[in-house]
C-alpha cells in the first residue's frame, strides 16, 4: 500500500536537504542520441537497442558504426543491445536526466572516449565520486569514467575526491569491468558530486523547504520477497534510497511537485503522484501503517 499522509499523521525522522528544481512532468520528452559502439569491441554490426523505462520502452534499430536521435521521458532505463543474429551484446542501464543525453550501446567493456567540444580547455574542479549502491540493496565497487578517462574506483558507501575538467560529459560507471550505468552530466562546480547508487548527497545539502518524510515499511510484509529497498524520486530525479524498516526525510521547495518511488535502482515503480507541497506530509510504502 502506498500513502501520501497529511501533516497530522507525519512521523518525521532526520529532516535534511533541499530541493530547488522546478516541477518536471515525468512524461515530457527530452532529446538525445544512441550511439552504436560495437566497433570498439570488434567488428561493427547493426544492433537493436531495447530501452526499458517506467513510461516508455522503445526498441530502436541502429546501423553499424551509426547513431540515431531519440526522444525519451526522463528516468532510469534498462538497456539491452541485441545483434542481428540474436546475440545479447550488452545489458546495462542509462539515466536520462535532460536534453543532450548520450547512450553508448554495444561495447560494454570499453568506456566511450568522447572528444569534448571545448577542446578540453575547461577548468578543473574538485569533484566527489559517491558510491551509494548500498542504499539500493546492491552494494558493489564501481569505477567512474568521464568521457572515457578513469576517475578511479570507489567502494560501497565510499566517497573520494578527484580533479577533472568541468564540462558536460558522458559519465560511465563500471562494475567488474563492464558498464553498469551511463548518464550525461552538466558541468560541475567545485565540490560537486557524481553518484552511482540511490542516494544523491548534492540533493540533501540544504536546510530550506517543506519537510517531507519517506518511510519504507516493507519489512513488516509477511512475504520476505516483498522486503525491498526503495528510492524516492522528486521532479524526475532520484534523491534518496531507504532500506526496509527505515525512514528518512528531505526538504522540498513549495509548489507543485512530482513524486515517484522505485524499487532500488530499477524501473519498477510502486508510487506515483503529483502534490502541491505547502505543508509537511509523509510518503509511505509497505505493509502496515
Amino acid at each position: 500500500m502506498n500513502v501520501f499522509r497529511p501533516h497530522s499523521l507525519v512521523v518525521l525522522a532526520v529532516l535534511v536537504g533541499a530541493w530547488r528544481v522546478g516541477f518536471a512532468d515525468s512524461t515530457a520528452l527530452v532529446s538525445g542520441r544512441i550511439v552504436n559502439r560495437t566497433a570498439a569491441c570488434g567488428d561493427a554490426v547493426s544492433v537493436a537497442v531495447q530501452l526499458m523505462g517506467a513510461e516508455m520502452s522503445p526498441r530502436i534499430e541502429v546501423a553499424a558504426d551509426g547513431e540515431l536521435p531519440v526522444s525519451l521521458p526522463r528516468g532510469l532505463y534498462g538497456v539491452a543491445v541485441i545483434a542481428e543474429d540474436g546475440t545479447l551484446l550488452e545489458e546495462s542501464r542509462a539515466l536520462i536526466g535532460g536534453p543532450g543525453f548520450l547512450v553508448p550501446a554495444g561495447c560494454p567493456t570499453i568506456p566511450f572516449a568522447r572528444t569534448a567540444s571545448d577542446g578540453g580547455q575547461a577548468a578543473e574542479v574538485g569533484m566527489n565520486l559517491v558510491n551509494s549502491s548500498g542504499d539500493c540493496g546492491r552494494p558493489e565497487s564501481v569505477e567512474f569514467f568521464l568521457d572515457g578517462n578513469s576517475l578511479g574506483s570507489v567502494p560501497p558507501g565510499g566517497r573520494v575526491t578527484r580533479r577533472a575538467a568541468s564540462r558536460t560529459a558522458l559519465i560511465e560507471a563500471f562494475v567488474e569491468g563492464r558498464r553498469a550505468l551511463s548518464w550525461t552530466h552538466p558541468p560541475l562546480g567545485e565540490g560537486g558530486s557524481l553518484t552511482y547508487g540511490c542516494t544523491y548527497p548534492e540533493l540533501l545539502a540544504g536546510t530550506s523547504g517543506i519537510p517531507v518524510a519517506f518511510e519504507n515499511t516493507t519489512d513488516t510484509c509477511t512475504d520476505p520477497s516483498q522486503h525491498r529497498f526503495l528510492t524516492l524520486w522528486i521532479d524526475g530525479v532520484p534523491v534518496v534510497g531507504v532500506a526496509p524498516g527505515q525512514r528518512t526525510g528531505v526538504r522540498v521547495e513549495p509548489g507543485k511537485r512530482s513524486f515517484q518511488v522505485f524499487v532500488g535502482m530499477s524501473q519498477e515503480r510502486v508510487v506515483r503522484g503529483v502534490k502541491d507541497v505547502q505543508t509537511p506530509f509523509r510518503i509511505h510504502f509497505g505493509c502496515g501503517r
